[in-house]
């Protein structure tokens, strides 16, 4: 038994992106809770658009809080514009230092991690210490 899975007391629990994507209905309660409706049409788009990421919901609410008329152009979402992983991509990982997007890089390639494997994938010491 290695330090993570006896940290856990035996226990795991993986979130990959589909867990952590919103369906539709759940991008369309978010928005509800924030105070924002769109008719269908408007929601899947805005869902297609933002794949999903609570991000891209939070985004929208706000978009539509500061422009009234937002919500009829969401339709329209996607036409001529990138998905938002690539917004993520530009916006998030982008601003990370070199070295940091190199070990989620290197740490990417792993479906389950433990310090020992982080340690091995990066060349670092501290893998445990940077999982958590």
């Amino acid at each position: 038994m290695n330090s993570a899975t006896s940290g856990a007391k035996g226990w795991l629990l993986e979130f990959g992106r589909d867990e952590l994507r919103l369906s539709v209905n759940e991008t369309r309660e978010y928005l509800e809770r924030m105070g924002r409706q769109l008719d269908d049409a408007a929601l899947t788009a805005l869902h297609s658009h933002t794949e999903g990421w609570v991000i891209g919901g939070q985004q929208a609410s706000l978009r539509l809080r500061h422009q009234p008329h937002a919500a009829e152009q969401m339709d329209r979402l996607g036409s001529g514009q990138r998905p938002f992983s690539q917004y993520l991509l530009a916006n998030v990982f982008g601003q990370l230092s070199a070295e940091m997007q190199g070990v989620l890089l290197a740490l990417g390639i792993a479906s389950q991690l433990s310090g020992d494997l982080a340690n091995a994938l990066t060349g670092r010491r501290d893998g445990q210490e940077l999982l958590e």
